[in-house]
């Protein structure tokens, strides 16, 4: 999953068109959001 948005971020620095900027940073949200959910909290003493 990290390496999903490792190139998530890749792609969206090296998208240029308006547009496709917009596309790739709504699915470079999503794939955060996702990885945010999937790993699990650091546990507190």
């Amino acid at each position: 999953m990290l390496g999903l948005v490792a190139i998530g971020g890749t792609v969206v620095v090296l998208t240029s068109d308006p547009r496709r900027q917009a596309i790739t940073l709504s699915v470079y949200g999503v794939l955060l959001s996702v990885l945010f959910l999937i790993l699990p909290r650091p546990t507190s003493r």
